[in-house]
């Protein structure tokens, strides 16, 4: 797959949820570098939520060393940020260790120059309202209790 500059925005959800969904781990790390770098984090966070994507997908994606990880967390809004993370959370349930080393990544990139706890409040909420907050790793679960306090 061929993958260069971004050149015309209307045609890049389309041809980005093509090559997730047809092409393998590294087209969509490739993929979500390209999208990152060119300030696309948003449009990246749609792409990897198509319907047809499964967390343990995200995760393995994410999990890839030169998976823009940081960068991709940083350029999403706090909603959307939430979403990945509720993704990668439900496969860190089952003690899957990607996801739970995407999670820890992502707490430790987080610029701490704007206020980015947000998605793990509402994720911690979301587990206890759930009754899963137990069922993450407690080093996990203890990174997520550092970062909201």
């Amino acid at each position: 797959m061929y993958f260069g500059k971004l050149t015309q925005p209307e045609d890049v959800r389309a041809t980005g949820v093509q090559i997730w969904l047809e092409g393998n781990v590294s087209d969509r790390v490739k993929l979500a570098n390209i999208l990152v770098d060119n300030s696309q984090s948003e449009l990246l966070g749609r792409v990897m939520a198509h319907e047809e994507t499964n967390p343990l997908e995200i995760a393995q994606v994410m999990s890839q060393p030169d998976f823009p990880v940081q960068g991709y967390m940083n350029g999403l809004d706090d909603n959307q940020a939430f979403l990945v993370l509720n993704s990668l959370s439900s496969v860190a349930v089952t003690g899957e260790p990607s996801s739970i080393g995407v999670i820890s990544k992502t707490i430790q990139g987080y610029d701490r120059m704007i206020d980015r706890e947000a998605p793990f409040d509402r994720l911690k909420n979301h587990h206890m309202a759930q009754g899963s907050w137990e069922s993450l790793p407690a080093s996990l679960r203890s990174d997520i209790d550092q970062l909201i306090k």
